[in-house]
């Protein structure tokens, strides 16, 4: 048994040697977009820890559509070369967008007093959420594959 582990290890290296500056690379361009996401999520949690829940959160809402517009923003400037990795984060970038139009169109509804269209606002708010979590997942599951 222990031989096997070997030889398959041995095996992995040997093919692994001839990609190694590609591998390298991948494994550099993944930890830069989970590092641009995970700053992102720090800002996005700070700016949305000050929502109250309350019909006065106007501001809290405009706040944390400023903050995904600046996310955003700096997913672009992550300069990924890896054309998988430049898909999740244009993803990652329409999430926020989509994000962030959804917490303007929570103050509109406010405003307007349009239950209605809070109720939608806040439903879309609430898909950000789970597209994050599936996006994350794609992420490290391609940042994990060999």
């Amino acid at each position: 048994m222990k031989r096997d582990v070997r030889m398959a290890l041995a095996a992995l290296v040997m093919l692994c040697i001839p990609g190694v500056s590609a591998c390298h690379k991948k494994a550099q361009e993944c930890d830069k977009l989970i590092g641009v996401i995970n700053d992102n999520g720090k800002a996005i949690k700070a700016a949305s820890s000050k929502m109250t829940g309350s019909g006065d959160d106007a501001k809290s809402y405009d706040e944390v559509a400023k903050v995904l517009d600046a996310s955003a923003d700096n997913m672009k400037k992550a300069d990924l070369k890896d054309d998988k990795l430049k898909q999740f984060a244009q993803e990652y970038q329409d999430m926020l967008h989509n994000g962030s139009q959804a917490a303007r169109d929570v103050v509109k509804a406010q405003s307007a007093n349009d239950l209605a269209a809070l109720t939608k606002a806040l439903g879309d708010i609430g898909k950000v959420e789970t597209t994050e979590a599936a996006l994350v997942a794609k992420v490290n599951g391609y940042c994990t594959a060999n």
